[in-house]
């Protein structure tokens, strides 16, 4: 084997022994799936959007009788002036984009004759992102595509941080020592 070869080896074997993974790569663990998505007031490019990151992460997701659920409680889209020329009019706006959702874990019958499920709310949140884009008010239709490109971008961004911190989750209840 030449050298670049052998290099190449050293390196993967080394990224993988760290624990490195490529950022599309989300692993959920088995416990959560089926996963059960609320997401029905949200608009379907963001239902859409969330399906596929689902599909990429070979999740199942179901309507009912999940191990998991994963509610999209809100998606908020804020839209400011960044900046104005010299005549006062509009050059820049700012767009603020947040998603709120909260994670289920549903556990195991907590007693058999009440049929009760023990449920561990795990940790949701919000998440916030800002984009911005220059409006021309003699393109207005460019425009209004441009602001749909940024808010389609910071909705992806916000959906795959989303996936990425269920994913920390796991890894870090994985390394936390067992309770005595």
């Amino acid at each position: 084997m030449s050298l670049l070869q052998n290099s190449i080896v050293v390196i993967a074997v080394l990224f993988t022994g760290c624990g490195f993974h490529l950022r599309g790569d989300i692993d959920l663990p088995p416990a959560w799936q089926p996963l059960e998505v609320q997401s029905e007031s949200l608009p379907l490019a963001t239902q859409r959007d969330l399906q596929r990151m689902l599909d990429q992460a070979n999740v199942k997701v179901v309507e009912k009788d999940a191990a998991a659920q994963l509610r999209i409680i809100s998606e908020n889209i804020k839209k400011k002036v960044l900046s104005v020329d010299s005549f006062g009019r509009v050059y820049e706006y700012d767009l603020e984009y947040s998603l709120n959702y909260a994670l289920t874990l549903r556990g195991e019958p907590a007693a058999a004759e009440t049929g009760e499920e023990l449920t561990a709310d795990l940790p949701g949140g919000i998440i916030a992102l800002s984009g911005s884009y220059r409006f021309d008010p003699l393109a207005v239709l460019a425009a209004q595509d441009e602001e749909q490109r940024v808010v389609s971008e910071l909705r992806q961004k916000a959906l795959q941080q989303m996936m990425r911190r269920m994913a920390k989750f796991k890894a870090r209840q994985k390394n936390q020592p067992p309770d005595k």
